[in-house]
């Protein structure tokens, strides 16, 4: 459907609602066992999405989003932020033509309100210093946060984004998109700086019970 309508599609490996991601740690675990469970998980669903990149016109994103975290205060904030990183790494040895890999931070959720291993600060310095696509979604920075001023700051070290387009609803994404302030504003800072080639617009349909296509073809009553 995307190929024959000229629509990118981008992949979201899921790491989460499986056994094996119970104790809140996936990437980041330090049991070795589940940590290469889900590394493996991660290579194999980059090598779907090389095939989706191989098979479309548009380059493919492959965003990373874990939900590693405490709902109280660590001890040790590092060395699951450590293991990300190597986890990371190994993902990301094998090069794909026509595919962008991408990190998304989260500021917290259900269960990891204390703690994100993959925090915006982690993932931006991460991105930076492999080169790859930094994920923004405004619905997961705080309220009260400022996301279009952050394109132009990260453009002068960041080659790629992929901006996820939704609100903070309390504290976490709705993709049920409207036109709003931030809305506006993130649209503004990627025209006016001129960095359209930079940017990836993805909307994030993680929620299947929203047929959101049929709802933005309603036209209002009269």
């Amino acid at each position: 459907m995307g190929k024959k309508n000229g629509v990118g599609l981008d992949f979201n490996p899921t790491l989460f609602s499986h056994p094996k991601s119970s104790s809140a740690f996936t990437l980041s675990s330090s049991d070795k066992n589940i940590r290469n469970f889900w590394i493996e998980n991660v290579k194999a669903c980059r090598k779907i999405c090389a095939y989706i990149a191989k098979e479309m016109p548009i380059p493919c994103v492959n965003n990373i989003w874990i939900s590693d975290g405490l709902k109280d205060i660590p001890v040790d904030r590092l060395s699951p932020r450590l293991r990300l990183q190597e986890s990371l790494d190994e993902i990301l040895k094998e090069k794909y033509d026509n595919l962008i890999d991408s990190v998304e931070s989260k500021l917290f959720g259900i269960g990891t309100e204390s703690y994100v291993v993959g925090s915006h600060k982690f993932y931006m310095g991460y991105a930076m210093q492999k080169g790859i696509s930094l994920t923004l979604d405004t619905g997961h920075f705080h309220l009260t946060e400022n996301v279009a001023d952050k394109l132009s700051a990260l453009s002068l070290y960041i080659n790629h984004f992929l901006f996820h387009i939704s609100r903070p609803i309390r504290w976490d994404s709705d993709h049920v998109v409207i036109m709003d302030d931030t809305l506006c504003s993130v649209a503004e800072e990627i025209t006016r700086n001129n960095i359209i080639d930079k940017v990836s617009i993805g909307l994030d349909f993680f929620d299947g019970s929203i047929n959101r296509i049929v709802l933005g073809q309603l036209e209002p009553e009269i």
